[in-house]
C-alpha cells in the first residue's frame, strides 16, 4: 500500500512491499516484498526484489553488480545516483555510489565517480574521524595509524602516527627511511639503532639542541 508508481511495467510485481516510489519505465519492476524504496529513471532498480530502503537516481541506477551483467536483487538501505550506478555484491547495506558507471565497494562504504576520475576537488577543511576539522586534512583516530602511504595493500607501506602527548611516530614496512633534502632536527633527540650519514659536502644533516643517540 501507499506506493507511487509511473511508468510502464514500473512496481508491476510487487506483493506485500510498501512504501515504494518508481518513475521511469519498469523501474522497481521486479520488487515483490522490498520496502521504502525509491527509483527514478528507466530501469532503475528494476532487479530489486526484497531490498528495502534503496534511492536509485538515474537510468539503469542500482540495476547491476560491479560485473555489469549480475542483477543487484537485495541491497538495502544504499544510495546509487548516476546511470548504470552498480553495487559491489548482493545484500551490501550502507552502500554509497555516485556517479556515471561507478562501482560500489561494499557495505558501510561511500565512492565518489568511476574509475576514469583523475582528479577530485574538495572545498574547505575536511575530517577524516572528526567533524571539526582545524586543517586542510585532519584525520582523527585515537588508536592506530591516523595515515598511511602504501604502495602494495597491507603489505609495503609507511604509517603515520600521533599519541595522547602529540609525539609522532613513522612506522614503515622496510627497512629505512630516506630524506632526499636537508633535515633539521630542532630540540632534544633521541635516536635508536644504526645512524648512516651522507656525504658532507652535498647533504646537509643539521641538530639544533641536545641530541642523544643509543646505538
Amino acid at each position: 500500500g501507499d506506493h507511487v508508481a509511473i511508468g510502464y511495467n514500473a512496481l508491476s510485481s510487487n506483493t506485500t512491499g510498501y512504501e515504494n516510489a518508481a518513475l521511469g519505465r519498469s523501474a522497481l519492476s521486479a520488487n515483490t516484498t522490498g520496502y521504502e524504496n525509491t527509483a527514478i529513471g528507466h530501469y532503475a532498480l528494476i532487479s530489486n526484489t526484497t531490498g528495502y530502503r534503496n534511492v536509485a537516481l538515474g537510468k539503469s541506477a542500482g540495476r547491476y553488480l560491479a560485473d555489469g551483467v549480475t542483477a543487484n536483487t537485495t541491497s538495502n538501505t544504499s544510495v546509487y545516483i548516476g546511470t548504470r550506478t552498480e553495487s559491489s555484491a548482493n545484500g551490501n547495506s550502507n552502500e554509497i555510489v555516485i556517479g556515471y558507471a561507478a562501482e560500489g565497494a561494499g557495505s558501510n562504504s561511500a565512492v565518489l565517480g568511476n574509475t576514469s576520475v583523475t582528479k577530485t576537488i574538495l572545498r574547505g577543511n575536511v575530517g577524516v574521524g572528526t567533524t571539526g576539522p582545524d586543517a586542510n586534512i585532519d584525520s582523527l583516530k585515537t588508536t592506530g595509524e591516523q595515515l598511511r602511504l602504501t604502495y602494495t595493500d597491507g603489505t609495503v607501506y609507511t604509517g603515520f602516527t600521533t599519541d595522547v602527548s602529540g609525539n609522532l611516530t613513522i612506522n614503515n614496512s622496510g627497512t629505512k627511511s630516506t630524506f632526499s633534502d636537508s633535515l633539521y632536527v630542532d630540540g632534544a633527540s633521541l635516536f635508536n639503532g644504526a645512524i648512516t650519514l651522507g656525504d658532507a659536502s652535498t647533504d646537509d644533516i643539521v641538530f639544533t639542541g641536545s641530541v642523544a643517540s643509543h646505538i
